[in-house]
């Protein structure tokens, strides 16, 4: 386990990780009551291994490259954007990217319950649905695994930097590797 890539390789597996199961969910596995376990372990797969980030990388990381007197307000600001960036954007750039790029038939699901639709109009709106969700998480996965895969060049600068800067010396064998 590297001291300067065990974090990235760790919040990248995370991350990298997630995919494969997002895309057997969404597209792959059939929609019928007995692919209810194919559902669950996917869906446990995503819960398990997609916190590693923010608890083995975001955190740790940034409590280590700022100052002591600025990373409650740091990791306070990661929490609050980390909440709410999904919560506000994520449903409805669903929905345009659903009904605008995807064709969900909104006139359809405006007008009549889920069961009387036919099955082709509840087909087409599950298949939008399914597009739309798959592209604003494996998109935006993808952008977090390359900034994720930059630490391996940043890590060990940003922090000597950081050392440099608060006490004269970029001496990292002074810096405790993490337990």
């Amino acid at each position: 386990w590297s001291r300067w890539h065990g974090r990235p390789a760790t919040a990248q597996a995370s991350v990298f990780g997630k995919i494969p199961a997002m895309f057997a969910v969404l597209l792959f596995i059939p929609r019928t009551p007995d692919s209810f376990w194919k559902f669950w372990i996917c869906m446990v797969v995503i819960g398990l291994i997609g916190v590693w980030a923010g608890v083995a990388t975001n955190r740790p990381i940034l409590i280590e490259l700022v100052s002591a007197k600025s990373r409650a307000s740091v990791v306070s600001w990661l929490t609050a954007f980390e909440g709410s960036a999904g919560a506000l954007f994520g449903a409805p750039l669903v929905g345009i990217l659903a009904e605008h790029i995807f064709h969900y038939d909104v006139e359809a699901a405006k007008s009549a319950i889920v069961a009387d639709m036919s099955p082709e109009v509840r087909d087409q709106n599950v298949t939008a649905l399914s597009s739309a969700i798959l592209c604003l998480t494996v998109i935006p996965w993808l952008i977090c695994f390359s900034f994720y895969s930059a630490l391996h060049w940043t890590y060990k600068r940003d922090l000597t930097g950081r050392l440099r800067a608060s006490n004269g010396t970029s001496k990292l064998e002074e810096v405790q590797a993490p337990r």
